[in-house]
């Protein structure tokens, strides 16, 4: 195996895509509409989608306390997406 797969498989493994792509979709503006996101629902799902331990990103055999490594780069994007849009406002737990 050669060590450009090898990376890849490691990447595949590291990164859950689901929650840090949403968060990157929910950045994307209205092309039409400057002041809108183009994806709207992805927003959406951030503000439902966060953990009780005030994250996002996968959690290992749904036990919300044992966190996986993708949890940094997902919360990290999401909260971005949320404070670009200035949706943290809504969300206590943002500010906290």
């Amino acid at each position: 195996m050669s060590i450009q797969s090898l990376v890849s498989e490691v990447k595949k493994e590291i990164l859950c895509s689901g929650d840090y792509d949403t968060a990157w979709l929910a950045k994307i503006p209205h092309r039409e509409n400057g002041n809108g996101q183009k994806f709207q629902n992805c927003l959406n799902w951030i503000v439902k989608s966060q953990k009780e331990g005030r994250f996002w990103g996968e959690t290992e055999e749904d036990d919300n306390r044992l966190i996986s490594i993708d949890v940094s780069p997902a919360t990290h994007a999401c909260l971005v997406a949320l404070k670009s849009w200035n949706a943290s406002q809504n969300h206590n737990s943002i500010e906290k």
